[in-house]
């Protein structure tokens, strides 16, 4: 399978939230990010699918089950 890099403009898009919106999640770590030196972000399409699946949680299905 091909990953699939998607700028923030696009990611934004596919979250339907603004891009300052996403820019906040991603400074916060509640988006899946890839931080490319100090202020560039790029995003995986596989991991925010993912994370949207997982409803929006960067845990995984082992973490919640640990409580």
């Amino acid at each position: 399978m091909e990953k699939v890099i998607l700028v923030a403009d696009e990611a934004a898009r596919m979250l339907r939230v603004s891009k300052q919106r996403l820019y906040e999640l991603s400074r916060t770590s509640q988006v899946p990010t890839i931080l490319i030196g100090q202020r560039q972000y790029r995003y995986s399409k596989q991991a925010l699918e993912k994370w949207l699946d997982n409803g929006g949680n960067n845990k995984t299905e082992d973490q919640s089950n640990e409580r």
